[in-house]
């Protein structure tokens, strides 16, 4: 057998595992031990086989992750496991079925390493079978029979989202909407956690000839698109964005101007080569990257067939979540300020919001400018008979029409 595969033995590299295991690392308290060897796993009454790898634990603990060429089937989590180096002599404690990817059970696997997942608190999903390139149907599970009822939070979304993409599993993700409510610092925050290496390029003025090189010097990058907004006013940039985001197997992408070197039948290499020496672009390249995209935009303004090309979030949160968002993101915001004093400015703005029609919407920018409002005045005024707090009425008057 083949040692030091990947999780995905045909198709992702080395580098993939290495970026799950380094998150689940970092989310629990114990180390994941590689074992070197790929098990042939068969499925009970399929004659699907799947390759299984292993990961150990110091305590006894095993983790394996079951793969049918590029998809996640399965994971199977062991309290105590019992093998002789060539063969698992016990069955697991647990099974997970999953949709096609290590994120669909993530939070499980992290509760089972942390010693605090209880079988019968989580939903488990029947053993469900699937067959080779067939796709799952949801019918047949369980966790998703009430899956009308359910909604999860837009936040959380991106972040799965982004996990997806800097994965590997998916090419491409768009954020599009309201601005000033996080939706970068989310992003950056996860792939920081997730140790990803990333080229980020926010604001200015993006002329095709320009995001043609840019992809071409990216093209083996996860690449974060902040601000770009006037790519998706060009037909040509957006074009060249079709391109690069296709599902097709091989992603070709090609401007044909004269001062382009032809590059057809060329390899990547002799092409980077070429590059090199001359300082000119190819005409055609081939791309293989990840992008995330965030835009001020609202979603259906953007292109169609560029949206459903990838992952697609429209950030147009009510305003009760834009102050649940603050609120949870208050202890990070100023961290020397007393939390009672950020509280009782969001309380402000609130109030002000039901009472009054505001110049600005509340989002985390105008909560930072209003806390900055509160620290740096932070004595009273007397109007009549009646001292009032300085920073109520520059807040009232920064925040109201």
């Amino acid at each position: 057998m083949k040692r030091y595969l990947n999780f995905i033995t045909e198709s992702l590299s080395e580098q993939y595992s290495k970026k799950i295991v380094n998150y689940i690392n970092k989310n629990t308290n114990i180390k994941l031990y590689e074992y070197g060897e790929i098990f042939k796993v068969k499925k009970s009454g399929s004659n699907t086989t799947l390759d299984g790898k292993l990961y150990l634990m110091i305590d006894g603990r095993a983790i394996r992750f079951n793969f049918y060429k590029n998809t996640l089937i399965s994971v199977d989590l062991w309290n105590k496991l019992e093998f002789d180096y060539e063969r698992i002599l016990n069955k697991p404690n647990y099974t997970f079925n999953t949709t096609g990817s290590y994120l669909s059970v993530s939070q499980d696997i992290i509760d089972f390493i942390n010693g605090t997942y209880r079988k019968n608190e989580k939903i488990t999903l029947n053993d469900v079978e699937i067959a080779p390139d067939e796709k799952v149907n949801l019918n047949s599970i369980d966790a998703n029979k009430n899956i009308m009822d359910f909604n999860i939070d837009t936040f959380e979304t991106i972040k799965l989202f982004t996990m997806q993409v800097a994965s590997k599993v998916s090419r491409s993700l768009v954020v599009s909407g309201m601005p000033g409510i996080g939706k970068t610092t989310i992003i950056e925050n996860t792939l920081e956690e997730m140790h990803v290496t990333y080229e980020a390029y926010a604001g200015g003025d993006v002329s095709t000839s320009a995001l043609y090189k840019l992809l071409f010097l990216n093209r083996h990058n996860l690449l974060l698109l902040d601000d770009i907004d006037d790519i998706f006013d060009q037909k040509a940039s957006v074009n060249l964005l079709k391109a690069v985001l296709d599902t097709k197997k091989r992603r070709m992408v090609s401007r044909l101007i004269a001062t382009n070197f032809r590059s057809d039948g060329m390899t990547d290499e002799e092409i980077q080569a070429e590059y090199e020496k001359t300082g000119k672009l190819p005409n055609k390249f081939e791309y293989f990257g990840e992008i995330i995209f965030i835009t001020n935009r609202p979603g259906e303004s953007l292109d169609a067939a560029f949206r459903t090309r990838g992952l697609f979030v429209d950030v147009q949160p009510t305003k009760e979540e834009v102050i649940k968002k603050i609120s949870s993101t208050m202890p990070n915001i100023l961290p020397n300020v007393k939390i009672e004093i950020k509280q009782e400015v969001l309380d402000l703005m609130v109030l002000m919001q039901e009472r009054f029609e505001l110049r600005f919407p509340i989002d985390l920018r105008t909560f930072v400018h209003c806390l900055n409002i509160r620290i740096a005045n932070d004595f009273k005024t007397k109007i009549g008979e009646e001292s009032i707090p300085m920073y109520q009425l520059l807040i009232k008057k920064y925040m109201i029409k």
